[in-house]
């Protein structure tokens, strides 16, 4: 199935799964875009068989956010996971230290017009 199209985010917090914005997938050249009430992120991906890799550069547009236990006014991210049917199921990773994951799950919620 091609990743084209509009999903949702949800990243596993404290109180069970939180939304954190949309993605945007574009098919023709890789890229992926997205956003939220406080972010904004722009990036690329692969796929590989079911597996999926997600480079983002995420963008805080308010104030500085706490991300993997620092204040911060941007990051780099990894997303990597499992396609099955319409949903991914994975860990969004810190690059610089591959020992903070966080479970992710994204839903496809629409095409592209």
């Amino acid at each position: 199935m091609p990743l084209s199209g509009i999903w949702t985010v949800e990243i596993a917090g404290i109180y069970g799964w939180e939304n954190r914005g949309i993605l945007i997938f574009c098919d023709d050249k890789k890229h992926v875009m997205g956003g939220g009430r406080n972010h904004y992120s722009v990036g690329s991906y692969k796929k590989s068989g079911d597996k999926v890799k997600i480079k983002l550069d995420v963008y805080f547009h308010d104030q500085k956010q706490v991300v993997f236990g620092e204040k911060r006014k941007n990051i780099a991210v990894v997303l990597e996971g499992k396609l099955k049917d319409i949903k991914i199921r994975g860990y969004v990773n810190n690059p610089k230290n591959s020992k903070q994951s966080v479970p992710l799950r994204l839903t496809r919620r629409a095409d592209l017009p």
